[in-house]
Parts: structure tokens; sequence; C-alpha cells
């Protein structure tokens, strides 16, 4: 059996019909840290307009940990482009507008946001979208584990990234408030 001589140089995969973006999905965790409220009053510091230079602090609650809101946004790709499109970060930042070339206004994007609750539940949902059908459904169970449910549309690459940006960076969070 003779094997093929081709030279590996030769091969370029971006001429062999694959995406020039290899993108599946952005994910972005924002962590936002809740100021409490000053029970007495402090002398203000500067005049009217200064307010932001009173020292923030953070609430704390019975394990000593700051009180937060975690939220998710993911924008998943969706349709055909032109040609080399846009990072999936530009895109979104610029409300879909690409420069691949495609004589339509902008590529569609699927924009899946949502928010952590009771801290072991995150349940993310398509931006806009008139039926509250969860795409993906995250549940932290005992001893570390997670159950992660998510639809059919979704890959299972794109559900795992999801599942593991948010695990990393809710760890992140809690090593960071010890």
């Amino acid at each position: 059996m003779q094997q093929p001589n081709f030279d590996h140089e030769q091969v370029n995969l971006l001429e062999n019909n694959l995406p020039p973006n290899l993108e599946m999905l952005a994910i972005i965790v924002k962590q936002e840290f809740l100021e409490e409220e000053e029970e007495e009053e402090e002398e203000e510091t500067g005049g009217w307009g200064l307010k932001f230079l009173r020292k923030s602090t953070l609430v704390r609650n019975e394990s000593g940990s700051s009180r937060s809101k975690t939220s998710v946004d993911v924008v998943v790709p969706s349709g055909i482009h032109g040609g080399p499109c846009s990072s999936l970060i530009e895109r979104w930042k610029s409300q879909g507008n690409c420069d691949c070339g495609g004589w339509d206004l902008g590529c569609s994007l699927t924009l899946l946001n949502g928010q952590l609750q009771n801290n072991n539940l995150l349940e993310l949902f398509i931006e806009g979208s008139k039926h509250d059908t969860t795409v993906l459904r995250m549940e932290q169970l005992p001893r570390g584990r997670y159950f992660v449910q998510y639809q059919t549309w979704l890959s299972a690459l794109q559900s795992i990234s999801v599942a593991l940006a948010f695990i990393h960076s809710h760890r992140a969070i809690n090593y960071y408030d010890q």
C-alpha cells in the first residue's frame, strides 16, 4: 500500500472551507459588589457633585464574604458571514455590526444572559425573547459537583465552556474574598 505524498507546508486549513473565525462563543462574567448602607452620617468630602470621593465598603454576610451580584452574558454566533468577521466581543459591543463584507446590515448574534440565584443556580435565557425558556441551566450540587442542562441547539462544547468559565470566575472571586 502506497502512502500519499504531499508537503505538509502546502496544506492551508483556511483554504479548505474552514471558517476563518473559529470563535464558538464569548462569555462575559460580571461581578458587582454591593455597598453597605452606612448608618452614621459621615462628614461629606468635597462639595456638590463629589460624593464619589466617599470611601466605599463591601457588605459582609454571616460567613464573612462580601455580598455581590453575579451576571453572565454569552454571545453565540449565528448565520453565515460574507468573509472574515469581527470578533464576537467587538460585534457584541457594536450591537451586531460586522465588517465581514456581507450584504446585510449586521451578522446575527444570539445573546444569552442570566444571574446567579441563591449562590448555586445559574439560568441563561435568550435576551429579548418573549418566552422564558431556559437555554442553559447550571446547578451546584454537594461535594463540588455541578449539573448542567442545555438546549440542543447549543453544542456540548459550548455548554461546558460556559460552565467552566463560570466556575473559574466564581472560585476566583471566592478566593479573593478569603
